[in-house]
């Protein structure tokens, strides 16, 4: 199955450090046929590319129990109003566990 976000539900976005250069970069959090897509934009190119995603609640404990930390001193911005309004109850505190356990420092905006 091929992973399908939808840019109409902007989630937030995500502040990473690139390990290399130590420059400070953004990507988009989107939701789609999947539990979170996270994709960059080159502001070059302005060309999009997935970056993470995770495909439902099975994938993230595996990642977690695999010790893959997708978002390890990653911050989080997400949009309350439209996690609200795309995530039932029981799915935001699951995501939100998830984010917390991959390392990322959360943000409710």
């Amino acid at each position: 199955m091929a992973l399908n976000w939808y840019w109409s539900e902007h989630l937030g976005t995500v502040e990473r450090i690139d390990k290399t250069t130590g420059k400070v970069f953004y990507t988009d959090l989107y939701k789609g046929n999947a539990l979170l897509i996270e994709i960059y934009t080159d502001p070059e190119t302005e060309g999009y590319y997935p970056y993470n995603f995770c495909v439902d609640d099975q994938h993230a404990k595996n990642c977690l129990n695999d010790g893959i930390k997708l978002y390890d001193h990653a911050r989080v911005r997400l949009i309350d109003k439209a996690i609200e309004e795309h995530y039932k109850p029981a799915q935001i505190k699951k995501l939100f566990d998830y984010l917390l356990r991959s390392g990322a420092t959360l943000e409710l905006i």
